[in-house]
Formats: structure tokens, C-alpha cells, sequence
């Protein structure tokens, strides 16, 4: 008899964790075989300190970890004992044919400089998206949807790690961003924001250069692409990416080219606290150039821009699997 116990997370998260590792500890003193259900999310379990839990409770009842099944959408996932069988995070493209009729809208020649669309809050949205509002407001095109009056936001803000990792000398920049939320588009009506809402701002890609994507997961080894990478590929929209690290050195074994010979990419290599230092630098960078040279930079990336959007149109399961192999 199998037990499947399903284990919702965010990044550094297990949402109701002692509810979850009871009924683990349950199944295990039951002597049930258990499969653990991420709900197809990505997340480092290791850097959750999840096999340590599994290893301790397997001692405490002369428990066979090998019993143990996860199954999850982090292809660098693995586990000398545990079996990890991985999902390929095909779900969250199925949806992109709802923006492919928009894709190749052209941009306009008045560019605004960043587009960054954020639901939830966390510490790296925080403080990106703080430091573009306040630097560079009049040349980004930002949402963020912390509402102070949801009791849900109020909890999810990311203002400790902000303050862990920050000089408070910069705290103004996050007050100056809180009093202005929630900043929202029209063309969003709910939260969550699901599939295909999420595509609902593909018609305002024609109007800024590069988006600023933080995507779901950042902390310890993973590689979870999610509908926030994909929405500028289908976009045809230059993007710089918050994430774990070395998430562009995997999106390229997929198949795909980023933007190097623009801007130093570099970043992706690092841990997410000093990808963010990087990342401001590169706004502020790009910030400086002129909307004809915008333009210019735009068209010189046509080949590359072509070349992730057919690629996306062909990504199938099998790309994922062989990624998982040969990483």
C-alpha cells in the first residue's frame, strides 16, 4: 500500500510543514510505502533540508528510504537512495499557443527600457523591482501585486531577507515601492494569477526592450523553467533572468541562446544574493542608452530572438529527459 502525501513549496518554503512531515512520519511507522507529490514544482529539496527530515524519521522506524518515490519538476534533481521520478514542466507551456498570435507584434519605436511583472513577492523581486522604481521609473513598465490590505501578501513580502542582505541605507527605495502597491494592469483580474491569465500582458511586450524575469525557484541546485521564462522567448523580448544558478548555462543545453554578446551574462553563474547586485548593474547600464539605440540593439537581435522562439514552439518532453541525463 502507497501513501501519496502532496508537498506544496516556494522557494526556501514547505508550506504546512509539520502537517507534511507528519503524515510522512504516519505512512513510515504504518510501513507504507510513500509518494511524495510537488505538485510538479521545482524546488532544491536538499537546500530545503528535506533529506536530512527523510533520513532522520527513516532511522527513528527502521525505515527503507528507497520506498521512498518524489516526484518533481527540478531536472537536476537526485538522490543516491530516494527515487525521484521527474515531470518534465510541460504544463506550463501548454499555454504559450495563447500568446502566439500577439508574438510578432512589433515593437515600438518610443521603447521604454525594462518590463518587470511580478505576483507574488519575495526578496529578490523586492529588491529588483525596488530599485527600478525608484532609479528607473520612468523608463520601466513594472507590476507588482503585494497588496498590503491580503493578509496572504502581508506574510510574503521578502523585507527580512531584504534587510539580512542590504545595507538599510537603501530601505527607502522598498517604502517608496510598498506605498505604490499594489501596482497592477488592467488586464489582470485575479490572484493567484493562473493559466492563461498569465499571458494576458503579452500586449504590452511591443512596448518596452528587455524583460527582468525572477522566476519561481533560486535557492540551491535546480533548473525549473517556468511560464515566466517563456513569455518573452514567445514574446520575442531580450530578458535577464533572477534565478539559480547557472539557469542560463541550462537554458542554452536546451537549446536556446541568451544575450552575451550584449551584456555580461556572467551573473547567472553566481549565488542569487550577488546575481542581484549584478543584475542592477546591468539596468543601470542599459538605462543609459538612447531609445534609437534601443532600437538598434533590438534589431541586431533578430537572428536570436527568431531562433528561442521557434525553439520553444518545438520543446517537447524528450528535451527535458535527455537535459536530465547528460547534466
Amino acid at each position: 500500500m502507497s501513501t501519496i502525501i502532496e508537498m506544496a513549496t516556494s522557494d526556501g518554503v514547505i508550506w504546512h510543514q509539520f502537517d507534511v512531515y507528519s503524515k510522512i512520519s504516519k505512512a513510515m511507522s504504518d510501513n507504507e510505502d510513500i509518494i511524495i507529490d510537488l505538485h510538479a514544482e521545482g524546488p532544491d529539496l536538499a537546500s530545503l533540508e528535506f533529506y536530512k527530515f527523510l533520513t532522520d524519521f527513516a532511522q527513528h522506524h527502521a525505515y527503507d528510504l528507497a520506498r521512498i518515490e518524489i516526484r518533481g519538476s527540478n531536472v537536476l534533481e537526485s538522490h543516491d537512495q530516494i527515487k525521484i521520478k521527474y515531470i518534465p514542466p510541460m504544463h506550463l507551456l501548454l499555454p504559450i499557443q495563447y500568446a502566439v498570435n500577439k508574438s510578432t507584434a512589433p515593437k515600438i519605436e518610443n521603447l521604454k527600457h525594462f518590463g518587470m511583472f511580478i505576483g507574488r513577492s519575495n526578496f529578490p523581486r523586492l529588491d529588483i523591482a525596488s530599485h527600478l522604481n525608484e532609479y528607473h521609473s520612468d523608463s520601466t513598465m513594472l507590476t507588482y501585486h503585494y497588496d498590503p490590505a491580503n493578509k496572504f501578501h502581508a506574510h510574503h513580502i521578502g523585507l527580512d531577507d531584504y534587510l539580512r542582505h542590504n545595507d538599510a541605507g537603501e530601505l527607502h527605495a522598498v517604502t517608496n515601492l510598498l506605498k505604490k502597491c499594489p501596482i497592477l494592469d488592467q488586464t489582470i483580474e485575479t490572484y493567484p494569477i493562473l493559466a492563461p491569465a498569465n499571458f494576458n500582458i503579452s500586449n504590452l511586450y511591443h512596448s518596452f526592450f528587455v524583460e527582468i524575469v525572477c522566476e519561481s525557484y533560486f535557492s540551491g541546485t535546480t533548473f525549473f523553467p517556468t511560464e515566466k521564462i517563456w513569455r518573452p522567448i514567445m514574446m520575442k523580448t531580450p530578458f535577464i533572468v533572477q534565478g539559480p544558478s547557472n539557469f542560463l548555462t541550462n537554458l542554452k543545453k536546451l537549446g536556446f541562446k541568451t544575450f552575451d554578446r550584449w551584456w555580461d551574462e556572467g551573473y547567472s553563474e553566481d549565488p542569487p544574493i550577488w546575481q542581484i547586485k549584478l543584475i542592477k548593474e546591468i539596468i543601470n547600464n542599459i538605462s543609459k542608452k538612447s531609445t534609437d539605440e534601443l532600437q538598434e540593439m533590438y534589431l541586431s537581435m533578430t537572428a536570436v530572438l527568431d531562433h528561442n522562439h521557434q525553439r520553444l514552439l518545438s520543446l517537447t518532453d524528450k528535451d527535458f529527459f535527455e537535459l536530465r541525463q547528460n547534466v
